[in-house]
């Protein structure tokens, strides 16, 4: 046999293999490169759908927190507006002199040690004497006692709010 035609088969059988071979790598690669995007994509599409379904879960809480959250600032607004013509009624009454506040008093002795001027009726009160504070100061306690109360409210709703927000939620 000729060495040319043998070497000539050879160097055939050699770039055929690395044709081949070159074939089959580069079809290896295609097929996992698009079993690795399927599984990908697979993936990606489940992420998405958890994804949407977390912001509509979210969306939904928020929108019930919200709905909480005025449905308690009416009722705060409702509340001052009632307390605030309760305080105006309160007032007026007190300047009125239709409320009177009574505070304790010592007893004023008539003719320097001799017996008290008013005597304490039996089942009426504790006996003590009391006197009257002006309309106008019983007027400011009052006006002042349902600012306080108004204050205290307040900080309770706020602090409502602030524990309701801290709850953990599912």
């Amino acid at each position: 046999m000729n060495p040319y035609l043998i070497l000539a088969l050879v160097i055939a059988w050699v770039v055929s293999v690395a044709g081949v071979g070159y074939w089959q790598n580069g079809a290896g690669h295609t097929a996992e490169l698009v079993t690795w995007q399927k599984r990908e994509n697979a993936e990606l599409r489940a992420a998405n759908v958890k994804i949407v379904t977390l912001e509509e879960t979210a969306r939904k809480t928020e929108a019930a927190h919200a709905t909480e959250l005025d449905k308690i600032a009416q009722r705060h607004q409702r509340e001052i507006a009632d307390a605030e013509v309760q305080k105006g009624l309160d007032v007026a009454a007190a300047r009125a002199g239709r409320i009177v506040l009574r505070i304790p008093v010592a007893c004023k002795d008539t003719d320097r040690g001799g017996t008290p001027a008013t005597a304490a009726a039996p089942g009426v009160g504790d006996g003590g004497a009391t006197s009257e504070l002006p309309r106008e100061v019983t007027a400011d306690l009052l006006a002042l006692a349902d600012d306080a109360n108004a204050v205290v409210k307040q900080l309770g709703e706020c602090q409502a709010v602030v524990t309701d927000d801290r709850l953990p939620r599912p």
